[in-house]
């Protein structure tokens, strides 16, 4: 079998997804990915204590279309900050378990990681 893309890869193995503004999808899992199918993907950061939300979400950066969005796990503590994301009207991603993300060219699987670090670490440097 020959070695796939990362979309490739998604289109075959992963689960369909809509996710909008109104049905916000938690990226606390470390195993899976997603791919953004159509449309955008904001991501917010939120704060916990306990099972009380305690802050608004706060804006961190938008995927696109054709971008992959790994899982971030939430800090520990009484005080935690977990990741959500919630999608423009219309947004279809599609789900991958990341055993399945590793089967990826290396080369490509690697280009996406670096795209999702830049993006956090402009995030981060704004």
């Amino acid at each position: 079998m020959p070695i796939r893309t990362l979309a490739e890869i998604a289109q075959q193995e992963g689960t369909a997804i809509l996710c909008e503004g109104n049905s916000p999808l938690d990226l606390g899992s470390t195993d899976s990915v997603w791919l953004v199918l159509e449309g955008a993907l904001d991501l917010f950061v939120t704060e916990w204590e306990g099972e009380a939300q305690t802050s608004a979400p706060q804006h961190v950066m938008r995927g696109q279309a054709g971008q992959i969005v790994f899982g971030v796990p939430p800090t520990d503590g009484p005080l935690r900050l977990s990741v959500i994301a919630r999608g423009l009207p219309g947004t279809r991603l599609l789900a991958l378990d990341l055993h399945h993300a590793e089967a990826a060219r290396a080369n490509d699987l690697a280009q996406h990681a670096d795209q999702w670090i830049d993006a956090l670490g402009a995030m981060l440097t704004r």
